[in-house]
C-alpha cells in the first residue's frame, strides 16, 4: 500500500456569496429590419413604471433616432428624429430637472439632445457641429453642481470634451483635449478618488487607453497613458468591479478580439487582467450590478462570432464568466432595464444581421431567489464529480472533488466561514466519480474514486490529520465510471460495488477487513454506467440497482440469499440513461426509482407497485444531457423531491414532490457550465438542505445554499439541581436534579446522555446515556440522581448533559457545578470505572440505558456490546457489555492478524451494565476486534482503531 500525505497548495478560497442568482432565457425579437442599427438604451420614458427603449440606426432608411414604447411587455416603435444621418451613441438623462428622462445622440457632424414632453420629442436642439465623428458619450455630473452634463469623444477631431449644463439645460463646450487620436469613447468617473470627475477615454488610431486628471477646478491635465498596444481599443465603461471603492475600467479591443479589465489598485494605477481573449470584433463594454450583490458586472458584446457575455468579480482576484446567449452572435450595442414589469433587470440589444438589416432583441431575466451561490473553486479543471463529509472530525464539512481533465483528487478543507484550503490527495488517469463511505469502520470518513481511463476503483482510507492511505480494490473494471458501498453479505462492514462501462459489468467486492474479493453480479450491461446498493425489495438483504447506457435499461439485481443475484427489469428503452437513484417517492412504503436519461433528455421516475412491477413517469423532458440524479426532501415537507444536473444544458434544477409523485420543476442555475456531479447536503449546519455541484467546463465546484426550505424545530435542555449549592461527602454520595427537555416542533428522535468532569484536569466520565428518544412536542421534566463515588478526588466538578447524537455530536447541552471533599489524589482511574457512576431514573422512554448499576434502575432486557469510545483512540478506549441476568462473561481483544492481545474480564459477573477499558499503550497503531462471549447466550465483536 502506498501512503499519501495531502499537500497543502497554498491556496486559500474564500465564498463567494451573491445576493441573488440571475439568469437569462430565451430571447425575443423587439423590432427588425434596423437599417444599420447602432446603439440601444433602457429608460422609462412614459413614467408608468417599465423600461422603454430608444434606439439608433446610422443610415436610418425609416428613422435615425427611435423609441420603442412598451405596453405591457410589447413595444410600440415611433421615430425620435428622422433625419440625423449617421447617429451612433446614445444615452439618456434628465437633463433639464424636469423629473423626466431626454435623450441626447452623438452622430456624424453633430451632437443632439431631445427634450421629453410627457412621452414625446416636439425639440431637436443641436449641441455642437464641431465635434466630427461623435463615437462617444456619457452623460453624468462632471462639476458636481447637482445636474447633468455631457461628455463627448470625436473620432476624426481626436477631441475630447464636456459639455457644462447651468441647470437650465443651457450647455457651454469645454475642450479638453485635441490630441486623442481616433478618440472613439470616453467616461467621466473619480478614478484617482479625489472628490472630482476625471476622464477616461480610448484613442483608437493609437491603441492607448488614457485619462485626463480633474487637477482641481474643472481643469484638466494632459492625457496620462493607462496602456498602450492594445490593437484596436474601442468600448469601455467604467464602475467598481472589485468593491473595493475605486473606479475599475473594462474596455473592449476590437482588432486584438479581447476584453480587459483595469483594475484601480486605489491610487490611479491599474492592473490589467484579461477577461476574454477570443472576443471576435470585440465592441464595447458595460457594467452593472445585475445579482445586486454589491459589487458592479461586466457585459462585453462583440461585433462578430462571439457569445455574449457577463462576468461577477469572485472575491479572489478571478472573474466567473456567465454566457447570455450561445445563440446569437454580434452585437453593437446593449442595455439593462425592466421590460416585463416584474423588477428582475432584463438585457436588451442590437443584433447585428447580414446587411446591416439589424434588430433589438431582449433577454428576459428570472431569478433563483430561493439559492445563493457559494464558491468552494475556480480551478478545478474538467471537474466531474463532488463530494462532501466532515474528513477531518472539525465539526464541519469538507469538500472531495474529481478533476477529469486534470487527472487529479483534490480536497478542499473547510477552515470556518466557508473558507477552503485546497490540497491534493493523488494523481492518476480518469478521476470520474466519488463516494464518501467509513469502509474500514474507524469512524473517519474514507474516499472511493472510480477512475474510468485507468480502469480502476481505488479506495481512500482516511487515518485523521487529513492523512489517507491507498488500496487498489479493483485493478481492471474497464471504463469503471461508478462506484457505492453497502454491506452487500450482510457481516457488518461496508462493502464496494462498481460499474465497468466498457466491460459491461456489475461487480461488489467483499470488504475482508484487509483486502477486497471481486464477485461479478452481471458481465452483460451493455454500456453499464452506474450501480448502488440498495434492499430495493426490502426482504432484509442487500440489492443493487444498476443501468447500462447502451442497454437503455435500468435493471435491479435481487439478493436471493448468499449474495446470489437475479436479473429484473425495471424499464427498457431509456435511451442512454446515466445515472439512478431509490426512494420512496408517491409515499407509499415501497422503494421507487429516479433516473437522469441522458441521451433521452430527460428526468425521469419509476413507481413501485409493491409487487416490484415499476411504472415510467415523465419527470421534465428537453433537460439536455441529464447527468446525475438524487433524492432528497429538499424543501423539509415530508415528501422526497428530486435533483438532477443537465451536462450541456448547463442547468441545475430541483423538482418538488407534491408528496403522491407529481413534481414540479424549479431552477436552482441556469448558468453553470457543463454541470457533472450533485449532492443534496447540509453545507452550513442550519438544518436545510443545501446543493452542491461540480462544472466541468468552468472548473469550477460551488455550492448553493438553501434559503427556503422548512428548518427543523428546536430543542432545549434545562438542568435544574434540588439543590443550589453542592458537595458531595469524602465518602461519595448523591444529588438530585431535575431534566427539562422543551421541543418546539413535531416529535424528533435524540440521543440523551450525562457527563461528569473533573475541572482542575479535564478527566471525565459518562455516567448515563439513553438512545432514541422520541421526544415529543411540548416540555417535559424528567426526575434523576447522579451518584458520585467516594474513590472521585476531592475538588470542582461539572455535571452536564447533552441532546444529540451519542457519543460526540451533542446539538444542546446545559450545566451546574459541584464539589466533592476528601482528600486530593492522583489516582483517577475511577474516571474508567464507569459502573462506579451509576445514573437513578430515566430520560424519556429509553430504548437502552447504556450505565445501569443501581439496584432500583431498570435491568437491560437483552445482551448487549456497546460501541466503544472513543474510536478512533489513543491508548486506551472504553466498552461496555449489559447482561440482562447474572452470567459468565469473557471479554478479549485480537489485533488484525488474530492474535490476542487483551483479556479484559473472564469470570462471573451480575445483571446490569459493565464498563472495561482496553489500554493499548504497547501496542502499535492499527485495527482491534474487541470481542464479548457469554458461552451458548450471546457473542459479539466491534472494531476499534489505535491511531498513535
Amino acid at each position: 500500500m502506498q501512503k499519501f500525505t495531502v499537500l497543502l497548495l497554498l491556496l486559500l478560497v474564500p465564498v463567494l456569496g451573491m445576493a441573488r442568482t440571475t439568469w437569462f432565457g430565451d430571447y425575443e425579437s423587439v423590432l427588425d429590419n434596423i437599417s444599420d442599427g447602432r446603439d440601444v438604451q433602457a429608460v422609462d420614458i412614459d413614467g408608468d413604471g417599465d423600461d422603454d427603449i430608444v434606439l439608433t440606426a446610422y443610415s436610418g432608411i425609416t428613422g435615425n433616432v427611435k423609441l420603442l414604447v412598451n405596453v405591457g411587455g410589447s413595444f410600440i416603435s415611433t421615430v425620435v428624429d428622422p433625419n440625423f444621418y449617421g447617429a451612433t451613441d446614445i444615452e439618456v438623462g434628465d437633463l433639464d430637472g424636469d423629473g423626466d428622462m431626454d435623450i441626447v445622440v452623438g452622430g456624424s457632424t453633430q451632437v443632439r439632445w431631445y427634450p421629453n414632453t410627457q412621452g414625446s420629442f416636439l425639440t431637436v436642439i443641436t449641441l455642437t457641429s464641431s465635434y466630427d465623428q461623435c463615437r462617444g458619450l456619457h452623460v453624468v455630473d462632471m462639476n458636481g453642481d447637482g445636474d447633468l452634463d455631457i461628455v463627448v469623444s470625436s473620432y476624426s477631431d481626436d477631441g475630447i470634451g464636456w459639455f457644462e449644463n447651468d441647470g437650465s439645460a443651457n450647455f457651454t463646450n469645454h475642450l479638453v483635449s485635441s490630441s486623442c487620436n481616433g478618440a472613439i469613447d470616453v467616461n467621466g468617473a473619480d478614478l484617482d478618488n479625489d472628490g472630482d470627475m476625471d476622464l477616461v477615454a480610448s484613442a483608437n488610431i493609437d491603441d492607448e487607453l488614457v485619462w485626463y486628471e480633474n487637477t482641481g477646478g474643472m481643469a484638466f491635465s494632459a492625457a496620462q497613458v493607462l496602456a498602450s498596444d492594445y490593437n484596436g481599443i474601442r468600448g469601455i465603461a467604467t464602475g467598481d468591479f472589485d468593491g473595493d471603492g475605486d473606479i475599475d475600467i473594462s474596455v473592449a479591443v476590437n482588432i486584438a478580439d479581447q476584453f480587459l479589465l483595469f483594475q484601480n489598485n486605489g491610487n490611479a494605477t491599474f492592473t490589467m487582467l484579461e477577461l476574454e481573449y477570443l472576443a471576435t470584433g470585440a465592441w464595447d463594454m458595460l457594467m452593472y450590478d445585475i445579482d445586486e450583490d454589491g459589487d458592479e458586472d461586466i457585459f462585453g458584446f462583440s461585433q462578430y462570432e462571439h457569445d455574449p457575455q457577463w462576468y461577477e468579480y469572485d472575491q479572489n482576484g478571478q472573474s466567473m464568466e456567465h454566457t447570455i446567449d450561445s445563440d446569437l452572435l454580434g452585437f453593437f450595442g446593449m442595455t439593462i432595464g425592466n421590460f416585463n414589469g416584474d423588477d428582475i433587470p432584463d438585457i436588451a440589444g442590437m443584433r447585428y444581421n447580414a446587411g446591416d438589416q439589424n434588430e433589438v432583441i431582449c433577454w428576459y431575466g428570472s431569478r433563483t431567489e430561493d439559492w445563493t451561490e457559494h464558491a468552494v473553486s475556480f480551478f478545478v479543471i474538467g471537474a466531474s464529480d463532488v463530494k462532501v463529509a466532515d474528513f477531518d472530525g472539525d465539526g464541519d464539512l469538507d469538500v472531495v472533488g474529481a478533476a477529469d481533465t486534470m487527472e487529479r483528487l483534490y480536497m478542499f478543507e473547510n477552515v470556518g466561514d466557508n473558507v477552503y484550503h485546497k490540497t491534493l490527495i493523488a494523481e492518476f488517469l480518469g478521476v470520474y466519480a466519488i463516494h464518501i463511505a467509513d469502509i474500514d469502520d474507524n469512524s473517519l470518513p474514507d474516499i472511493l474514486v472510480a477512475s474510468s481511463d485507468a480502469n480502476m476503483i481505488r479506495l481512500y482510507r482516511n487515518f485523521g490529520n487529513m492523512q489517507f492511505i491507498e488500496v487498489v480494490v479493483d485493478p481492471l473494471l474497464g471504463g469503471v465510471e461508478s462506484v457505492d458501498a453497502a454491506d452487500v453479505d450482510g457481516d457488518g462492514d461496508l462493502d464496494v460495488l462498481g460499474a465497468g462501462h466498457s466491460d459491461d459489468v456489475v461487480a461488489w467486492y467483499e470488504n475482508t477487513g484487509n483486502s477486497f474479493v471481486k464477485n461479478i453480479i452481471d458481465s452483460n450491461l451493455n454500456g453499464a454506467a452506474d450501480v448502488v446498493g440498495v434492499d430495493l425489495d426490502q426482504d432484509g438483504d442487500m440489492d443493487a440497482l444498476a443501468c447500462g447506457a447502451f442497454e437503455d435499461e435500468i435493471v435491479w439485481y435481487e439478493n436471493i440469499g448468499s449474495e446470489v443475484f437475479v436479473q429484473h427489469v425495471v424499464a427498457e428503452l431509456q435511451d442512454g440513461v446515466k445515472a439512478v437513484q431509490y426512494g420512496d417517492l408517491d409515499g407509499d412504503g415501497d422503494l421507487d426509482v429516479a433516473a437522469a436519461v441522458n441521451v433521452a433528455s430527460e428526468v425521469a421516475w419509476y413507481e413501485n407497485d409493491g409487487n416490484m412491477s415499476f411504472t415510467y413517469h415523465l419527470v421534465q423532458s428537453d433537460f439536455v444531457n441529464a447527468f446525475a440524479v438524487e433524492i432528497d426532501d429538499i424543501d423539509g415537507d415530508g415528501s422526497l423531491d428530486i435533483a438532477a444536473s443537465s451536462a450541456n444544458g448547463d442547468t441545475l434544477a430541483w423538482f418538488a414532490n407534491d408528496g403522491v409523485g407529481n413534481f414540479t420543476m424549479n431552477l436552482i442555475d441556469g448558468d453553470f457550465e457543463g454541470p457533472r456531479g450533485i449532492e443534496i447536503v447540509d453545507m452550513n449546519g442550519d438544518g436545510l438542505k443545501d446543493f452542491i455541484a461540480a462544472s466541468h467546463y468552468e472548473g469550477q465546484i460551488s455550492w448553493w445554499e438553501n434559503l427556503f426550505g422548512i428548518p427543523p424545530d428546536p430543542i432545549s435542555i434545562e438542568l435544574t439541581p434540588d439543590d443550589p449549592v453542592i458537595s458531595i461527602g469524602e465518602n461519595g454520595g448523591s444529588f438530585d436534579y431535575t431534566a427539562t427537555i422543551t421541543r418546539f416542533g413535531p416529535t424528533q428522535t435524540f440521543d440523551a446522555w450525562t457527563i461528569v468532569t473533573y475541572v482542575p484536569n479535564g478527566n471525565s466520565v459518562i455516567t448515563a446515556s439513553f438512545n432514541s428518544l422520541p421526544i415529543q412536542p411540548g416540555t417535559h421534566n424528567y426526575s434523576l440522581s447522579q451518584y458520585i463515588p467516594g474513590l472521585a478526588p476531592a475538588g470542582d466538578y461539572m455535571f452536564s448533559a447533552y441532546l444529540g447524537s451519542f457519543p460526540w455530536i451533542g446539538e444542546v447541552y446545559d450545566s451546574f457545578p459541584f464539589s466533592k471533599e476528601g482528600v486530593m489524589t492522583a489516582d483517577f482511574s475511577v474516571f474508567d470505572e464507569t459502573e462506579l457512576w451509576p445514573t437513578v431514573g430515566a430520560i424519556g422512554e429509553a430504548t437502552e440505558t447504556v450505565i445501569q448499576t443501581d439496584s432500583d434502575t431498570e435491568l437491560p432486557s437483552e445482551y448487549a456490546l456497546y460501541d466503544a469510545y472513543p474510536n478512533p483512540f489513543n491508548p486506551s478506549t472504553r466498552i461496555s457489555v449489559a447482561l440482562p441476568e447474572n452470567a459468565a462473561l469473557q471479554v478479549t481483544v485480537y489485533n488484525a492478524l488474530g492474535q490476542q492481545v487483551a483479556e479484559l474480564v473472564n469470570g462471573r459477573m451480575s445483571a446490569g451494565v459493565h464498563g472495561f477499558t482496553f489500554d493499548a499503550s504497547d501496542q502499535p497503531s492499527g485495527l482491534y476486534f474487541i470481542h464479548a462471549m457469554v458461552p451458548g447466550q450471546f457473542t459479539d465483536v466491534k472494531k476499534v482503531m489505535l491511531v498513535k
